[in-house]
């Protein structure tokens, strides 16, 4: 069987169409300077986890919108949101642990609260 160009573009397409692209998304949570920042891997981007966390009536409701206003930001800059369950990376070992985005967020509020 002979396998001609077209062939290979559909089998490229499929596997595009099929990937995840959460699978291939690196998120770190690092130290810089004294504050905690969202780390994307693939682009370089810094997200500075303060101003999301900080503010607003509740805890976790911040001015810029908490975890919602993170994924807003992100979706901006990237195209998408952060999909549920990726995981953040304890880059720096703050003591955090690795944990899926929802409660790395959780973590961080709490450490600015406690401080």
């Amino acid at each position: 069987m002979k396998i001609t160009r077209g062939n290979i573009r559909s089998i490229i397409r499929e596997m595009v169409l099929q990937e995840d692209r959460a699978d291939r998304l690196t998120l770190w949570l690092k130290v810089e300077g004294d504050e905690l920042v969202l780390h994307v891997n693939e682009s370089g981007m810094v997200y500075d986890l303060l101003p999301y966390t900080t503010g607003g009536a509740s805890p976790g409701i911040g001015s810029l919108g908490g975890l919602a206003g993170l994924q807003r930001d992100f979706k901006e800059d990237h195209g998408m949101e952060i999909p549920p369950g990726t995981m953040v990376i304890d880059y720096d070992g703050v003591g955090m642990d690795d944990l899926p985005i929802e409660q790395a967020f959780e973590w961080v509020v709490a450490e600015y609260a406690n401080m």
